[in-house]
């Protein structure tokens, strides 16, 4: 949505209208806004570790000074080919990596979900008892129960 006499070809989500100051500028103003900038990751201590051992990572390839030391770097057809290849090779055991422990975290869930449900089952059934000792109990004494007093305390 654009302002009638501002014309840009940002798309609307990088557009801000901001509001007009009043005595100095007359009207909204246009501020363009770029997208957003990539969230650099934070190196790991495997990260650290693999640089230790003469590998490097993504995160580690892709911190800013790596960045500008790699543009800086005029190198031939042979060795970006080579380079390439090897971030091609480290690519896929970060990928790999990251798929088992997306398994792994699956996995979690599932015992989670599980555990949660067999929890909830437990407490219905203590409630239950509960409630069919409770009864018990009233009527031993020949009291009646009323279900919808609203001060009864309900398990779950």
């Amino acid at each position: 949505m654009h302002r009638q006499g501002f014309k840009s070809n940002l798309p609307d989500l990088f557009v801000y209208y901001a509001p007009s100051f009043p005595d100095k500028f007359a009207g909204l103003h246009l501020l363009k806004m770029g997208p957003p900038r990539p969230r650099i990751p934070e190196p790991k201590p495997l990260d650290h570790h693999i640089l230790k051992h003469g590998g490097t990572t993504s995160t580690l390839d892709n911190l800013p000074h790596r960045v500008q030391h790699m543009k800086s770097l005029p190198l031939d057809l042979q060795s970006r080919n080579e380079e390439l290849v090897r971030e091609n090779q480290y690519l896929r055991q970060e990928i790999s990596r990251l798929t088992q422990v997306n398994d792994a975290l699956l996995a979690l869930r599932e015992t989670f979900m599980e555990v949660f449900y067999c929890s909830r089952t437990a407490l219905q059934t203590l409630s239950n008892k509960m409630a069919t000792a409770d009864g018990e109990l009233a009527d031993y004494w020949g009291l009646r129960l009323d279900e919808t007093q609203e001060d009864d305390i309900t398990v779950i």
